[in-house]
């Protein structure tokens, strides 16, 4: 106890909650999982609370319709972690459904 406050650890335990470890692997997949998903690109420290969500689920601790707050920060390209393994191979988008739809608002804008 230093300055008559308790180590964090009992301060949890006393609050139901719980702190676990997270592997720099967990937390890449994470990482990509964030991006792929959210369209976000954080930096690893800022995942790693994803990544122990995933593992509580994983581990039955957290259930899936548990709302559950997390707070993401520090932008990929500030410290990208491996890169290489966050990155996927190219995508090839096919638009056509996009260049319909401006084509469709052109004439819709003509017409007015």
């Amino acid at each position: 106890m230093k300055d008559g406050i308790p180590p964090a650890h009992t301060r949890i335990g006393e609050h139901e909650g719980t702190a676990i470890a997270v592997p720099d692997t967990e937390t890449v997949a994470a990482q990509l999982d964030l991006a792929r998903m959210e369209s976000v690109f954080a930096e690893p420290a800022g995942v790693i609370a994803l990544g122990g969500l995933m593992r509580l689920m994983q581990q039955g601790k957290i259930q899936k319709e548990e709302r559950i707050v997390l707070i993401i920060s520090g932008f990929g390209f500030r410290d990208p972690g491996d890169i290489e393994a966050v990155a996927d191979a190219r995508v090839l988008l096919d638009i056509t459904h996009l260049e319909l739809e401006i084509e469709r608002q052109k004439r819709e804008s003509a017409s007015k």
